[in-house]
């Protein structure tokens, strides 16, 4: 599920997209190419949702498909504005598109990633398989690891990192200088 500031909300995991007006859901007569999709991310008038290994764009008019390039399956979705996406997904895949096109971020990993976090650019945090906790500061990616146990998602602050895994995991990492 993913919202706006504007009190729009859009869900689908489980089958057909819905959009959630502030009063009602209504389907959305779009045809995913695929069965459903695993994320959706929003800015205030454009809605982008993933699904295999394709990115579903709404720009507030019309969907329309958009080929990313990757042949890997795609998890997450999240966004600095509607011209700066980035997405993480199986074989430590990390995609960013800037506005007309998209294109790979090496994470030098070979792990399966479930989430992705943007704060900026320069401040991206992706969580996946094994504990892999990797943080992009617009030039490298800097490698942690949480233990064995999958990580499936991370948010933070500009002071605070949350992550979440398996069997109850959870950290909350409050000095984020000492990451890097």
């Amino acid at each position: 599920m993913g919202g706006n500031l504007n009190g729009s909300l859009w869900e689908g995991s489980a089958g057909p997209i819905l959009h959630y007006d502030g009063s009602k859901w209504t389907p959305v007569d779009y045809e995913l190419t695929e069965d459903s999709f695993w994320d959706v991310w929003c800015s205030t008038d454009e809605v982008f949702v993933i699904g295999g290994q394709n990115v579903h764009h709404y720009d507030g008019t019309q969907w329309k498909l958009m080929k990313t390039g990757s042949s890997n399956t795609l998890s997450s979705i999240w966004g600095i504005s509607a011209d700066d996406v980035y997405v993480a997904g199986a074989s430590g895949t990390v995609l960013h598109y800037n506005g007309s096109g998209w294109r790979s971020l090496h994470t030098d990993t070979e792990y399966d990633l479930f989430n992705i976090w943007c704060g900026s650019a320069a401040d991206i945090f992706v969580v996946g398989f094994r504990g892999t906790f990797l943080h992009y500061d617009g030039s490298r990616w800097d490698k942690h690891n949480f233990g064995g146990e999958p990580l499936y998602a991370v948010w933070a602050t500009s002071s605070t990192i949350f992550v979440v895994g398996q069997l109850g995991f959870s950290l909350r990492y409050v000095d984020r200088s000492k990451l890097d």
